[in-house]
């Protein structure tokens, strides 16, 4: 009798345990559902939310009505430090160069008060980026040449003018000289300088300086040096 209580009961902790070991995996298979559940709600609200993204950088990229960045110097009076300079709109950086973005379009400004036939300059720093150039393509120096600056294009009313990487050169035949701008696209800025790293396509970028005389005559442009 004892042998058979023995195997009864070794038989219902068998049946026992079956149970638990059920309930357990069924238990485990009711988490990993649940688990399946989130992660493909998660990966259905990403393939919502990149596609917008990856949109919205495309658009910023080419973005070309963004708001004008240089501005008229305003006033009856203007004070002699003003005199041949442009208003700032977006302020200087820290090291107080002109704050602009890139697809700015059809910008128009006024320089007051300039000295004709004087040589003047607004300095375009972003040519000291690193430049993106196929060596196997150069055959001389001059095959560096090329406009890597912020400005699509410039031209000067009142004025001989020379758009470089380097800036806008330009000698006033009249006192106010009126300027009217483009500035590239972050796309096609960056298709000069891709090395540059992050490429922000929607900040303000101190690229430039305000208008200055120049010490040294102009290639290419019929003025007197500064003084």
């Amino acid at each position: 009798r004892n042998e058979a209580t023995i195997g009864r009961s070794d038989s219902s902790m068998n049946c026992a345990g079956t149970r638990k070991t059920w309930r357990e995996e069924a238990a485990r298979r009711s988490i990993d559902s649940r688990w399946k559940d989130v992660m493909l709600m998660v990966v259905a609200a990403a393939c919502l939310i990149v596609p917008a993204t990856a949109s919205t950088l495309i658009a910023g990229r080419h973005k070309t009505d963004r708001e004008c960045s240089l501005q008229t110097v305003e006033g009856d009076d203007i004070a002699p430090m003003e005199y041949c300079s442009f208003l700032p709109g977006l302020g200087e950086n820290r090291h107080k160069r002109v704050l602009i973005q890139f697809g700015e379009s059809n910008c128009k400004f006024t320089l007051r008060n300039c000295v004709p036939n004087y040589c003047y300059v607004i300095r375009d720093f972003s040519g000291l980026l690193p430049r993106d150039v196929d060596i196997d393509a150069l055959e001389n120096y001059r095959d560096l040449t090329g406009n890597f600056g912020v400005f699509k294009n410039a031209t000067v009313q009142g004025a001989e003018h020379l758009l470089t990487s380097e800036g806008l050169f330009f000698a006033p035949q009249v006192s106010d000289v009126t300027i009217t701008y483009t500035t590239k696209t972050c796309a096609a800025f960056y298709s000069k300088h891709g090395r540059e790293w992050p490429q922000l396509c929607d900040g303000n970028m101190g690229l430039l300086s305000n208008a200055m005389l120049v010490f040294d005559r102009i290639e290419g442009l019929d003025c007197k040096a500064g003084i």
